[in-house]
């Protein structure tokens, strides 16, 4: 199987590359404390996850996730010359309830027909790789805002962010019942500019 190139082993010769370069840029990222080398890096979507939770008053808490999104993470030679730019399709919502995640999708919510994506890009970082954070400029619905998150890089490798917004200042104010707070929280992990993606 090694010595083909043809079938399925061939074509599965892109993915074990892109784990491969990922499990390296993991572990010199562990052992050095560091920010990865200098690049353009991607996000694996499968390797991440963007999930947000809000208090519900009559069930107590929702707990959500979008599942398609991309980045882009141009890392320089320090935080602050770092710079990070994601596109989130906020059709893909998912709380878990298909009738609750249509009504989140409708004008009296996100109005994804209108307004399909949601965008980040960051106008600063600042820290160590231990414990940064992350300005930028958020926008939903048509309506940006500036938002910060607090980061890290964990020991595998993978940027956990977390950050509050007030959902009433994006334009959702549907839902008397739910608390105006949401609680994003990211888990992001790069993919090395020498690696392709992994295959979908």
């Amino acid at each position: 199987m090694l010595r083909s190139s043809k079938g399925t082993g061939g074509r599965a010769w892109p993915l074990v590359l892109a784990v491969c370069a990922a499990l390296a840029w993991t572990q010199a990222a562990r052992a050095a404390g560091t920010l990865p080398a200098p690049g353009d890096y991607a996000v694996d979507v499968r390797g991440s996850q963007v999930t947000f939770n809000v208090t519900n008053f009559l069930v107590a808490s929702v707990d959500g996730r979008f599942s398609s999104f991309r980045a882009r993470v141009t890392v320089g030679g320090s935080l602050a010359a770092t710079h990070i730019e994601a596109t989130v399709d906020v059709k893909s919502i998912d709380t878990g309830i298909a009738g609750r995640d249509e009504h989140l999708r409708s004008e009296d919510y996100f109005d994804v027909a209108k307004f399909p994506l949601m965008t980040f890009t960051s106008t600063m970082l600042w820290g160590t790789p231990e414990n940064f954070g992350i300005r930028g400029n958020l926008t939903i619905k048509g309506t940006t805002r500036e938002v910060v998150f607090s980061a890290r890089i964990l020991e595998s490798g993978v940027v956990l962010a977390e950050g509050k917004i007030d959902r009433t200042t994006f334009g959702i104010t549907s839902g008397a019942s739910i608390k105006n707070e949401v609680r994003l929280r990211l888990q992001i992990r790069m993919i090395p500019p020498a690696a392709p993606p992994p295959a979908q």
